[in-house]
């Protein structure tokens, strides 16, 4: 079996997919060690992703990669004017939801860390597509547009290295995984936990390099950009 990198592994969700694969190839990446150790992890490297990134604390992981899961977001409710919102507040979105996800990518890449036909998956949000946005049902006017502009963000680098890498048969999709009942979703959400996951584990497991490029929504129909 692959070795599998959990990006932000100590999230609700990231929990509970590394438990459907082997603990000896799961690595987890966070800034809280002490909940990741309720997932299913041989190594655990501590990593804040809204800092500097310390890569040489990546030079920790000893296997080469198959795959890559990003689950780092972040996401903020404040009944606070946009023009209000202080700009530190406003990078954080960026780091946390995008920069961090790219920067790490490029490290591994860059020094050798991938292997050939690494899948490559960075949890987006449908409420990230640009073309999409106004003509859902539950769409209103207002919210958190710095959360969907992230996630737009987000989308826009996984197409530009799908394209910038194709040559190495890497595999780059964003996969929205619905509304979850997650500690970030809320009890409202429409998912429950265990859905999500296996709903995800089976589309990882089937990620084929069709797939390249692609923006997902969690029953593997494709989400305008």
């Amino acid at each position: 079996m692959a070795h599998l990198l959990f990006v932000a592994g100590s999230s609700d969700l990231a929990l509970q997919i590394s438990k459907h694969f082997p603990k000896k190839n799961n690595i987890c990446i966070c800034r809280n060690p002490k909940k990741a150790y309720k997932g299913n992890y041989s190594q655990i490297i501590k990593l804040n992703l809204e800092k500097n990134l310390n890569f040489f604390s990546l030079k920790k992981i000893k296997s080469k990669i198959s795959g890559i899961i990003f689950f780092n977001a972040y996401q903020k409710n404040k009944n606070i004017p946009f023009f209000k919102i202080n700009n530190s507040e406003l990078i954080k979105y960026f780091i946390i939801n995008v920069i961090s996800s790219i920067k790490i990518f490029y490290f591994l890449e860059k020094n050798k860390f991938l292997k050939k036909n690494c899948n490559i998956v960075f949890f987006s949000s449908r409420s990230g597509s640009i073309s999409e946005r106004g003509k859902l049902k539950h769409h209103k006017p207002g919210g958190d547009n710095l959360y969907r502009s992230s996630k737009a963000m987000l989308n826009c680098f996984v197409k530009n290295l799908a394209f910038e890498f194709k040559k190495k048969n890497y595999i780059f999709t964003s996969y929205h995984p619905g509304w979850v009942k997650t500690k970030m979703g809320g009890q409202n959400a429409d998912m429950e936990i265990e859905d999500a996951t296996l709903k995800f584990v089976n589309f990882f497991q089937n990620n084929k390099i069709k797939k390249n490029g692609k923006f997902l929504n969690y029953n593997l129909k494709e989400i305008g950009w």
